[in-house]
């Protein structure tokens, strides 16, 4: 089996911080666009899978 270690998701201070202004930014409702504009993130892929699809999953913002 040679060692080999799982490799276990974490998340990085960048995406954690970027987490935590898309919350307060969504106390308010807001689109997806204006939430990726916010964090300043012009891969629309990588912001639905690092920031917004995971926030969702957890509940913690809702899909109009």
């Amino acid at each position: 089996m040679g060692g080999r270690e799982e490799v276990t998701p974490q998340v990085t201070p960048q995406v954690e911080e970027r987490i935590e202004k898309v919350i307060d930014f969504c106390k308010t409702p807001r689109t997806r666009q204006e939430i990726q504009e916010f964090v300043n993130i012009k891969d629309r892929e990588y912001f639905s899978v690092q920031i917004l699809n995971p926030l969702i999953e957890k509940n913690i913002i809702f899909l109009n």
